[in-house]
């Protein structure tokens, strides 16, 4: 589960679960640091933009961080606080 702390912020808390479409999300960024929005959004059934707005919740969680950019770039899957 994620605390929610209004207007559509949510935290992640230590050992709770992530709803499962974010949990694919970071599980696939895991495996493959590199991976693109086009690849997750085919291996997970949602549209490029619901990855994208997943991806975005994500980052207001404090989980995920993009280091460089476009295909350079990676994600960086960062420990619950």
């Amino acid at each position: 589960m994620v605390k929610i702390l209004g207007k559509g912020v949510e935290k992640a808390e230590k050992n709770k679960p992530l709803p499962e479409a974010l949990e694919k999300i970071v599980g696939f960024m895991k495996g493959d640091a590199t991976i693109s929005v086009t690849f997750m959004s085919k291996w997970t059934g949602l549209s490029p933009g619901e990855v994208k707005a997943h991806i975005q919740t994500l980052k207001t969680m404090d989980l995920i961080e993009r280091v460089g950019i476009g295909r350079g770039g990676y994600w960086l899957v960062k420990p619950p606080k």
